[in-house]
């Protein structure tokens, strides 16, 4: 195909054609099925179908050609509508009946494709089909899995070799219940923030039919600081606050929440997990020393400021200096 080129294409008889032209082939098949997807390799390009699975390569020396291409039906695991993820060394895919995502590779020795089962001891978080799969590779590999019920599933999973005989470095499945109870729509794998990780995208869709893009936060490097703890789902950073001066301590109002006007909220400031806020108006008060810990808990209740650290599980502080108070309005 030449690059800039306008005008009319025709597909004619292939042996008219030299290898520079486009290339119109059919698979020698017993059957009818449109290809779903494709994903080039080292031995050539891997389809799916919904009846299983071919490899398109050239017969001899050079590149694909139409001159010079052939369609061998490898395997008949089935294949479902869905984009496959390649992951370090091997072809995730959806199986047909959507229950199932399989590891495509070829066998180190023989050559032959097998595809393992990745989800054997899953099927229970796979019940209502599965939507869409995506690969994140840093800090973690993660298998994401989006289901047709618009919950979120995740495999670390690491395959290092093509030893059909060997299973995966590691594979572990869990469940992703958002805590804000909104469903999944889309999952997408890309840059983080800063753009030096992988990180997982989301578009969620709540009762109020309103959809956010929310984005994964990196897990914890070896060097993180607690701090930087996020463990809240479809949470925002404020936009903006103001600190009120009184005595020794200081009370810190955060704005720019209005779209939580009348929602119970889960506020976390610090590292610290500082409680559920119903977001109403009234104000709670933490308590803390310079070292990220709490010595106490106060919300507002019908009776002025009830302490509620115990309760909250916040532990006994190492010091007896205050630091400053939140105040959530």
């Amino acid at each position: 195909m030449k690059v800039g080129w306008t005008g009319s294409l025709q597909m004619s008889d292939q042996t008219q054609f030299g290898n520079s032209n486009l290339i119109s082939y059919t698979f020698n098949s017993d059957d009818v099925n449109p290809i779903f997807w494709m994903v080039g390799t080292k031995a050539g390009i891997v389809s799916g179908t919904q009846a299983g699975e071919w490899l398109i390569s050239a017969p001899t020396t050079g590149p694909i050609s139409p001159t010079n291409i052939q369609a061998q039906h490898g395997t008949h695991y089935g294949c479902s509508n869905i984009e496959p993820e390649p992951t370090e060394i091997t072809i995730s895919f959806v199986q047909r009946f959507n229950r199932k995502i399989l590891e495509y590779f070829p066998d180190v020795f023989s050559g032959r494709y097998i595809a393992p089962n990745l989800t054997q001891h899953a099927k229970h978080l796979t019940t209502t089909g599965i939507a869409e799969i995506r690969y994140q590779q840093e800090l973690l590999p993660v298998l994401w899995t989006r289901c047709l019920d618009g919950s979120l599933v995740g495999a670390s999973y690491k395959r290092s070799s093509l030893f059909s005989s060997q299973p995966p470095d590691f594979i572990g499945w869990h469940r992703h219940d958002l805590g804000s109870a909104r469903t999944l729509e889309s999952i997408a794998v890309g840059p983080s923030a800063d753009g030096t990780l992988d990180t997982l995208a989301m578009v969620t869709n709540g009762a109020d039919n309103i959809r956010h893009v929310e984005f994964m936060e990196s897990v914890f490097d070896v060097d993180s600081d607690i701090t930087a703890g996020w463990f809240c789902d479809d949470a925002i950073v404020p936009s903006g606050g103001t600190i009120v001066a009184a005595g020794v301590n200081s009370t810190l109002t955060f704005y720019g929440l209005w779209h939580l006007n009348g929602k119970t909220v889960t506020v976390w400031c610090g590292g610290i997990d500082v409680g559920d806020f119903d977001n109403s108006g009234a104000s709670g008060v933490a308590i803390t020393n310079f070292d990220n810990e709490m010595i106490g808990l106060y919300r507002a209740g019908n009776k002025g400021f009830e302490d509620i650290a115990p309760q909250s599980g916040v532990g006994t502080a190492s010091r007896n200096s205050l630091g400053f108070g939140c105040a959530f309005v």
